[in-house]
């Protein structure tokens, strides 16, 4: 009988900072996919570990070469200075 694993949620109290890049417009995930990336995320893989806090950063356009990286760098870039 084969048994399926229990959280033990090791990392409870642990927070985690997701990036993700895609090539399509931002809101695609949002409006076409219900943000099912996030919810899978969320509840296949953190709330698994314990991790409750998960702040998510999502950015489109990432082949255009109008698409504006060095703002979205930045964006990263001044959160995690914050977060010190």
């Amino acid at each position: 009988m084969e048994r399926f694993p229990i959280p033990e949620g090791l990392l409870k109290g642990k927070s985690a900072v997701c990036i993700s890049t895609m090539k399509g417009p931002t809101l695609y995930p949002l409006f076409w996919l219900n943000n099912a990336h996030k919810v899978l995320m969320r509840k296949a893989l953190f709330n698994f570990v314990g991790i409750r806090k998960v702040k998510f950063f999502e950015f489109g356009s990432m082949e255009s070469p109008r698409g504006k990286h060095k703002q979205k760098l930045d964006k990263i870039y001044r959160y995690f200075k914050s977060v010190r």
